[in-house]
């Protein structure tokens, strides 16, 4: 394009507050959708989700407990309130499902972001550490919705 230097991208803002801002609109934009996917297409019933996030035994405030496809498409996320618990109460259809946990602060610095599970460009965050939580790639924390359990399911990030 005429006028315009090799590499940049108009899409892309240039200040980091509004990358963030974009990150942010993408992150939920994408769990919306993802949402309304399974929705319409997956067409079977859906089951509440309920636990608790914990880190040395204790609760964990304010985080994203996000539920993704094997793919690692993100289908629904919950935050966690003052004593760790959170609820999806939207539910998920039953199946096998990643789980990654990502502090609020996180977004805009690669929660749900890339295929590959690489976080080592991520900043670490006192809530969860240990930033291999923020993707569900590698995470290691994987969740079975059954139609005949509560589906209530502890998440220890020890």
């Amino acid at each position: 394009m005429r006028g315009q230097r090799s590499g940049d991208d108009p899409l892309i803002p240039k200040t980091p507050m509004k990358r963030r801002l974009l990150t942010i609109m993408t992150v939920v934009g994408g769990l919306s959708l993802g949402s309304a996917t399974w929705i319409i297409w997956g067409g079977q019933d859906r089951f509440e989700i309920s636990g608790k996030v914990t880190l040395r035994g204790e609760g964990v405030p304010s985080v994203f407990v996000s539920f993704h496809e094997d793919s690692g498409t993100p289908l629904d996320a919950a935050m966690t309130d003052d004593n760790g618990g959170f609820q999806l109460r939207g539910g998920l259809a039953p199946g096998t499902y990643r789980v990654a946990v990502f502090p609020a602060d996180a977004v805009g610095n690669g929660p749900l972001d890339d295929g590959a599970g690489s976080s080592d460009d991520r900043v670490a965050s006192p809530t969860v550490p240990d930033n291999k939580y923020w993707s569900a790639f590698t995470s290691g924390i994987t969740i079975e919705v059954r139609p005949d359990a509560d589906n209530t399911f502890p998440i220890a990030l020890d």
